[in-house]
């Protein structure tokens, strides 16, 4: 049978099972499938080239200048001249230092306000989406008018820019020298809707606030606190801080020491990633790549605003959480009200697809690798003992939502019969309780009787787990097992990130992390238990290359500490052998 007659019955008889086909079964048969789709297939090169070119490449002809003049600057036409030239240039000349504050004023704006800001920051988004598609003619792709990195800085500067808290409030409702919220960010977005970056980003460097040893000096009260996180409608984290007393550290040196301790350096494992990225060429020397891509739905995308927490930590660069569930809610009212609205969830969907699959400028990965870290106290008399929290960018936390929801059944079969909390409502909650439920009556039961406990329940606590884990063989299953999502993980960790600290001064350090995941991101504890699947199907042999320094584990018993000899339990072990030890010790009393 010839390729063109097997091409022909495929699409007329199989075409949705094209997607099944393998690479070595298209090799065999010398045919061609489009990755984007896995609707079209073909006979060579050429043709797979004109069709994803065609089909799945978008391309533009505005460049940044017009695009922002169009979307952003069209509403202050006739107040404000167009400054966007000097913009663009401040954006791609300037790195942007750590700002004074942490909160910006995202959770104060409401009504006709809000609505204003909403609309300019979907406008910025509508840009990226615009400012990432390819320049028509070949020739112009590599030039400055049509880098899309400057347009896609402003969505993670957004809020920093317009909605920093005010350097010069009303001392009272008479006050002429001052400015009230809503005339403040009405004139904001008069000046980023005309390209005025620069005088906004020096505003925001105007705004003075206490450094950590002065908010240490005279903390947030607790109850405060907590109810504010309630009033947020965030119950979870309203509970956590209403009855855990874990106080922020305030970092020196020594603090700042130890926290370096808690990121390895590169392991430098040298693993193979059987990942190929498949480019197709033309006579033209331009390439495209037919890799299979990730695609978030209009659907999916507003479940996933829905489902989004109110009153989170800003990221690096102080964008939140707050304004994507401001832009749902907006949207969900004027569905409800049958009301016109600018949002479409369509560009949204699109906006964060681009992330999904990579497809950033290099500077933009770079924003979405860096964390900002803040340490708590484990123990109060020991100051060394410290609990860091990373907090990424709010977008990258939506990206890593995402992944999770668009793969869950594949992570839940994959890790299965394993890990039972993947793709289960509850979570981990829910299957903690129910294996303590049902170890329970074998402890219970026998000791009534006088007989000793048939089961027991191991907790393994690896401390610093997250920091410790190999990047190399996250991307080498990713690249085997996901190879959809490789594009993700390769873009946040096949290269150094870094984690912004700031001292009680006020000043700033940057850490490197040459390894590990960082915490906050939502799909760190997935790639966890992708390390932890194959160790129990392949043997603790491949638990070193995942854990490449085991450096604590503290062992626990569920309820029970002495069913297990106390000399083992409740102590750090310091080697992989006290740990294999005490796990065949464990294993061996109950065989």
């Amino acid at each position: 049978m010839s390729k063109s007659t097997l091409r022909d019955h495929l699409t007329s008889v199989h075409k949705s099972e094209i997607s099944q086909l393998s690479d070595t079964q298209l090799e065999e048969s010398e045919l061609l499938v489009c990755r984007h789709c896995d609707e079209y297939i073909c006979t060579s090169d050429k043709q797979l080239h004109s069709h994803i070119n065609k089909k799945h490449i978008s391309k533009r002809t505005a460049t940044n200048h017009e695009l922002l003049s169009k979307h952003l600057f069209e509403e202050v036409n006739g107040v404000q001249k167009n400054h966007w030239e000097e913009g663009l240039a401040f954006l791609k000349s300037h790195e942007f230092t750590e700002a004074s504050f942490r909160q910006t004023l995202t959770s104060s704006i409401n009504h006709r306000l809000e609505a204003s800001v909403l609309r300019a920051y979907y406008q910025v988004l509508v840009c990226c989406v615009e400012a990432n598609k390819v320049a028509k003619e070949t020739k112009l792709r590599s030039t400055v008018e049509f880098d899309p990195t400057p347009i896609w800085l402003l969505a993670f500067v957004f809020e920093r820019l317009v909605l920093a808290p005010n350097p010069n409030k009303k001392q009272h409702p008479n006050d002429k020298n001052g400015e009230s919220i809503n005339q403040l960010i009405h004139r904001r977005l008069r000046l980023f809707r005309s390209g005025q970056i620069k005088e906004l980003y020096d505003e925001s460097n105007q705004v003075l606030n206490k450094t950590p040893s002065e908010q240490a000096a005279n903390p947030v009260d607790v109850q405060k606190s907590a109810q504010l996180a309630h009033d947020l409608d965030n119950p979870k984290t309203a509970y956590a801080r209403a009855t855990k007393d874990t106080p922020v550290a305030v970092l020196d040196d020594d603090a700042i020491a130890n926290l370096k301790k808690l990121y390895p350096s590169s392991y430098n494992l040298k693993l193979i990633y059987n990942f190929v990225q498949k480019k197709i060429h033309n006579t033209r020397s331009t390439t495209v790549v037919n890799n299979p891509q990730v695609a978030l739905s209009p659907k999916i995308m507003y479940k996933i605003l829905r489902r989004l927490k109110r009153g989170k930590a800003a990221g690096p660069q102080l964008d939140s959480l707050d304004i994507f569930v401001k832009l749902g809610s907006a949207y969900s009212r004027a569905k409800k009200r049958k009301e016109k609205t600018d949002i479409k969830l369509e560009t949204l969907s699109e906006f964060f697809t681009v992330i999904l699959n990579g497809n950033v400028p290099d500077k933009i990965k770079n924003v979405l690798r860096t964390t900002y870290t803040v340490a708590l106290h484990k123990d109060l008399t020991d100051k060394s003992k410290l609990r860091p929290l990373g907090v990424p960018s709010a977008i990258r936390r939506i990206v890593g939502i995402a992944a999770v929801f668009c793969f869950k059944s594949r992570f839940a079969e994959y890790l299965l019969p394993h890990n039972v909390a993947i793709g289960v409502n509850g979570g981990i909650d829910i299957a903690t309780s129910t294996f303590r439920l049902g170890v329970e009556k074998y402890i219970s039961g026998p000791e009534k009787e006088g007989h000793l406990p048939s089961r027991v329940l191991v907790s393994l606590d690896i401390v610093n787990m997250f920091n410790s884990i190999s990047r190399e063989k996250l991307l080498q299953i990713m690249a085997r097992d996901f190879p959809e999502l490789f594009p993700l993980a390769h873009m946040l960790y096949s290269e150094v990130g870094y984690t912004l600290l700031r001292r009680g001064d006020g000043t700033w350090e940057a850490l490197a992390m040459e390894e590990g995941f960082s915490q906050g991101c939502p799909l760190s504890p997935i790639k966890l238990m992708h390390g932890w699947y194959p160790s129990k199907k392949r043997g603790w042999g491949f638990f070193l290359n995942f854990f490449p320094s085991l450096l604590d584990t503290t062992v626990e018993t569920h309820q029970r500490p002495t069913i297990i000899n106390s000399s083992l339990t409740n102590k750090p072990i310091h080697s992989l052998q006290q740990f294999f030890a005490l796990i065949n010790m464990v294993v061996s009393v109950f065989l």
